[in-house]
């Protein structure tokens, strides 16, 4: 569901146009210590059922509504419609934290931020290298605020709390733009979200002449057919890994398979990978492409590790992210997807698996 153009600004303070309130039919007129006060069309649309929850969640007070005829809801749309905050002690703009905290990451290199609510606050932490970091705690008013400007950016439904989302959004500086995937999950205390942080700017600061002189990367520049996986843990740098093997490439067809596209790139055609369409459909759409590479973002299900090997056994080279603890675990983890030790052989090209170095935290480890 795209979310309705509520804009945040000044101090925190919703302003509403006259093109958001007709199409909400909806209009805040004033807030008291235990109340929001509208007036709204007698026709409830979905764009009211939304609208009527932003507003709750964002004052975090019940509303009272009093509903009137299309023609009275007009008038008072005409009035300029601007709401004091309901809780004085904030001190910043809500837009202005959350683009405080993604500077802060983006400056830090970090691949992740976590938002976790707790029962008063909102924990943040940053992924660095693999590693978690307590960087800041947000209050009970601040917490879901900023969270549900990120939603709202990712064009997520911010009136379904309790049930898992995903979405993204570009965040663009004076300097440079980097795209943010967002997952939500419900949990004890709220909503816990995840931002995943890529841009061309972060991937330029890995130096990967390590990974070239490697002989996975020496062989995946042959563009021979069958399965090449980049494996690690979370948060060890596989996608950007991914795209920087797919770049090395050279005049040749490439389609990249990804949930959802992380960073756009200039020579790469990247399709989302839609869950409702079988392996075998999409086997069909690739031998119609002329496809010479295949990239497959992260394989995460048996439908999408049956995809990665019926291109490689048709004599696509296929390049994909796998999660793995250690080296030995990526052919534990193919076993228990359904293929065993012999199969494996038959489209399994190279394994790579890398690691953020605990002695030089700023080197990669490839094996």
């Amino acid at each position: 569901m795209r979310a309705i153009g509520l804009h945040v600004k000044c101090m925190g303070t919703p302003y509403f146009n006259r093109l958001v309130l007709k199409k909400a039919g909806v209009v805040p007129k004033f807030i008291s210590q235990e109340k929001l006060y509208c007036k709204a069309h007698n026709t409830i649309s979905r764009s009211t059922f939304y609208f009527v929850n932003t507003l709750s969640q964002f004052y975090k007070t019940p509303l009272d509504i009093d509903y009137t005829t299309h023609a009275n809801l007009l008038d008072e749309i005409d009035v300029p419609q601007k709401l004091p905050l309901k809780v004085d002690h904030i001190p910043n703009d809500v837009s202005q934290k959350l683009s405080d905290i993604l500077q802060t990451a983006f400056q830090d290199k970090c691949s992740d931020i976590h938002f976790i609510p707790q029962q008063k606050s909102y924990d943040v932490f940053f992924r660095q290298q693999g590693q978690l970091h307590p960087v800041m705690g947000l209050d009970e008013f601040v917490g879901p605020a900023v969270t549900n400007l990120i939603k709202l950016k990712a064009q997520l439904d911010i009136a379904k709390a309790f049930q898992p989302q995903n979405g993204q959004f570009v965040f663009i500086t004076s300097r440079n733009e980097f795209c943010c995937r967002v997952s939500t999950l419900p949990c004890l205390h709220g909503e816990s979200l995840v931002l995943r942080l890529q841009s061309d700017q972060l991937n330029k600061t890995y130096h990967y002449d390590a990974l070239d002189a490697t002989e996975f990367a020496q062989a995946f520049a042959h563009v021979s057919p069958g399965l090449w996986l980049i494996t690690g843990p979370i948060g060890h740098g596989k996608t950007t890994t991914y795209y920087h093997l797919l770049n090395q490439i050279k005049n040749q067809r490439i389609i990249s398979f990804e949930d959802p596209i992380e960073v756009p790139q200039k020579q790469i055609v990247q399709l989302n990978l839609d869950s409702s369409l079988t392996a075998d459909d999409f086997m069909r759409k690739l031998l119609r492409q002329s496809v010479n590479v295949v990239g497959i973002g992260e394989i995460r299900t048996p439908e999408q590790l049956k995809l990665a090997v019926n291109a490689a056994l048709t004599g696509h080279c296929v390049l994909a992210t796998f999660h793995a603890g250690t080296r030995s675990d990526v052919f534990l983890r193919l076993e228990n997807l359904g293929y065993t030790r012999d199969a494996q052989r038959q489209f399994l090209k190279g394994v790579l698996f890398q690691k953020w170095n605990s002695g030089n935290p700023r080197t990669l480890v490839f094996e």
